[in-house]
């Protein structure tokens, strides 16, 4: 194979609090933000021992998260980031969030990623699959995956600030031993070259001011 057609699946929601609590970040707005392409082009560089560095195409960067009510102040700067995605080619997946006030929650976002990263990989819509993401209500997913497609390559990635307690898989060891992935571990650096330090909380007009 010449190439490798890679997607990259990501649990949003997940991966902006790991990065605000892996790099201890706080304060600003935008803090934990990145930019999702951006991930997945720097992922898309990276050598293993499956695909040689230089032989991954970037297919799909698909994000899952929840979307916030109309009514929810949080809604308008939802909005502003998904069309920001939407404008670099990311596929956003979202579920209406449940509850009210400070007390809402996402429900049935991993089981959408879960299921439509097997479907992905059942129809070949990719060669290499990455899922970035510390929830491990998605190992099963991983799983299937290698257990009946054999032929898919698959890869997990987390941020990791060098300590031993942010480095794991969301995958048993023993089956990562029985069923080889890699797994991306990115530091400070990494993140920071695809941080987004866009305030989504201002209309498009007051960043500028």
């Amino acid at each position: 194979m010449s190439e490798f057609r890679l997607a990259l699946f990501i649990d949003y929601q997940n991966v902006f609090q790991g990065a605000r609590k892996t790099f201890r970040l706080s304060g600003k707005a935008s803090a934990g933000q990145f930019r999702p392409r951006d991930l997945g082009l720097l992922l898309s560089t990276r050598s293993t021992q499956f695909r040689p560095k230089g032989r991954a195409v970037l297919q799909e960067v698909r994000v899952y998260r929840g979307k916030p009510s109309r009514r929810h102040k949080s809604f308008d700067p939802w909005q502003r980031q998904e069309a920001a995605w939407k404008r670099s080619g990311v596929t956003l997946v979202s579920r209406r969030l449940r509850g009210s006030g400070a007390t809402v929650r996402e429900k049935g976002i991993d089981v959408a990623l879960a299921l439509d990263f097997y479907a992905g990989a059942r129809n070949g819509d990719f060669d290499v699959g990455i899922l970035f993401s510390m929830d491990y209500d998605l190992a099963p997913a991983i799983e299937k995956v290698r257990t009946e497609l054999p032929e898919v390559i698959v890869e997990t990635a987390v941020w990791y600030d060098g300590t031993s307690q942010a480095r794991r898989s969301i995958v048993d060891q023993g089956f990562r031993n029985a069923y080889p992935l890699e797994h991306h571990l990115l530091d400070a650096a990494d993140y920071r070259s695809v941080r987004d330090t866009t305030n989504y909380t201002l209309k498009r007009r007051q960043r500028r001011t």
